[in-house]
């Protein structure tokens, strides 16, 4: 009888539980959303131009991931326009003057537009290091590592700062 009651508080508990998570907006991690309605963030009606190479490629795909938007969006609010600049600086790290570590620094200046008139803009940068190995290849892949972690770490903090800009204007 003592198990029937608890159990039947139990279940009682989880059932308004459920109910009271359910009004607060909580969504399960792994729901299926349908994608075919119209995006409810200010992120999501974001275009984004001036990323035209390699580098700039996996930008664009990080930040528009980030951003819940498809590659090519159809209706835009704003534009966000980015000119990418990378450097690398060799650094000697033995007697023989060998290069042995590179640091590999890429910088975004962003402008966001709405209807062709700034209404935001601003500059990122990401910064790493990477070693130099004897064989070409392990160099290859070291480097194109290091590209690819400043690239979405930039995409990250472009998408952070446009975020908060669009959230603390669209609230007022």
């Amino acid at each position: 009888m003592f198990l029937y009651l608890v159990s039947k508080k139990i279940c009682c508990f989880s059932v308004v539980l459920a109910l009271l998570l359910s009004a607060c907006g909580f969504q399960p991690l792994y729901q299926q959303f349908d994608h075919t309605t119209a995006p409810t963030t200010p992120t999501a009606s974001i275009a984004i131009k001036g990323l035209k190479d390699r580098i700039g490629h996996i930008v664009y795909g990080e930040l528009s991931r980030q951003l819940d938007q498809s590659p090519l969006p159809l209706s835009q609010a704003y534009t966000v326009e980015i000119d990418l600049d990378e450097r690398a600086n060799d650094q000697p790290l033995n007697r023989s003057e060998n290069v042995i570590r590179t640091t590999y620094i890429l910088t975004a200046n962003y402008r966001l537009y709405q209807d062709d008139r700034v209404v935001f803009k601003g500059s990122a940068q990401s910064t790493t290091n990477f070693h130099l190995a004897l064989s070409g290849y392990a160099s290859y892949v070291s480097r194109e590592e290091a590209e690819l972690r400043t690239a979405t770490e930039l995409a990250t903090i472009i998408q952070q700062r446009l975020r908060y800009f669009l959230t603390s204007t669209h609230e007022n």
